[in-house]
């Protein structure tokens, strides 16, 4: 889990010759040169810099958990980067270009350029994306950094999404919902586990991003968007499940639930009323909890719409 958002909104073109001007007020070229600008440390984590208070630490530690993250999704599609009609959309042809909104590490956009080379594909995130830091050597990639979390709060990026993109475009959400469920007749074993994702959401919350993934659909709609549809499959928690490749996918994800549960503890200290003591105490009952995970999932909701002719 990355939080809300969690794997980014694709966009189909057209977009500008130059990404400057995309948003051109809210988006500037990351480069190697001013690296430690757009980095700051909070509890023993590196966080973003700017403005919007995403929850959730920017550095290595996390880019890895994500990657990790895109995998157990993998699995959860059936092999597949990616769902709705993106294959009918992206047939070559007259330039296709891409959007992710909410990159993170990149790794969609990297496993989506490997399956469409025709396309261009774009990340736009808080920070540059990166697998090293210039200490080890190795700039920061070329990105593109969202300025004062314009973008907070899934209706506003609704309306920017049905702006930017040419009629009969594509766009996509995939969230995972923080509400786990549990299989009929099975008691209730991960009530710690409940309660960190409660306090995750205010976190997310407290910091402007606004999440509620019933209220997705809504927002498209009223955003002015059409033929909206909505899919939702469970990711489980453990590798309890009959299904080979979901117990593949279950046993990744308990891991990935764990590290969010670890990257999620700076957050969780800047609530107010919360002491360390409660934190850790928090955190060690969940990770228990999810370690025995049996019957448990995560909803991970999706949708796809298209901007009308």
């Amino acid at each position: 889990m990355n939080g809300p958002p969690l794997n980014g909104t694709p966009l189909e073109e057209p977009l500008p010759e130059s990404p400057d001007s995309l948003m051109a007020d809210n988006i500037s070229i990351a480069s190697g040169d001013d690296w430690n600008s757009y980095f700051t440390e909070r509890h023993g984590r590196q966080f973003h810099s700017g403005t919007a208070q995403y929850f959730l630490p920017a550095d290595m530690v996390e880019m890895q958990r994500l990657r990790r993250q895109h995998e157990c999704l993998r699995l959860l599609l059936n092999g597949s980067n990616h769902f709705g009609p993106i294959v009918d959309r992206l047939q070559p042809g007259p330039r296709k270009r891409v959007v992710d909104l909410g990159s993170g590490s990149g790794i969609w956009i990297e496993s989506m350029a490997d399956d469409f080379e025709h396309v261009r594909f774009i990340g736009i995130d808080l920070v540059p994306a990166t697998r090293q830091s210039p200490e080890n050597g190795i700039p920061p990639l070329t990105g593109f950094r969202l300025e004062h979390g314009r973008l907070d709060g899934f209706g506003r990026l609704a309306h920017e999404s049905f702006r930017v993109l040419r009629p009969l475009g594509l766009f996509l959400s995939a969230e995972l919902d923080f509400r786990p469920q549990r299989q009929v007749g099975l008691p209730d074993t991960m009530a710690n586990t409940r309660e960190l994702l409660r306090r995750a959401v205010q976190c997310a919350e407290r910091g402007g991003t606004a999440y509620d993934p019933d209220q997705i659909q809504h927002h498209l709609q009223d955003a002015g968007f059409d033929e909206i549809t909505p899919d939702t499959r469970l990711l489980p928690i453990g590798d309890w499940h009959e299904d080979q490749i979901l117990q593949q996918a279950g046993d990744l994800a308990r891991d990935v639930t764990i590290e969010f549960a670890t990257a999620l503890r700076p957050a969780l200290l800047d609530l107010p009323n919360t002491t360390p003591a409660d934190v850790d105490t928090l955190l060690g009952a969940a990770t228990a909890e999810i370690q025995a995970s049996h019957g448990w999932s995560m909803p991970y909701r999706m949708v796809h719409a298209r901007r009308p002719a």
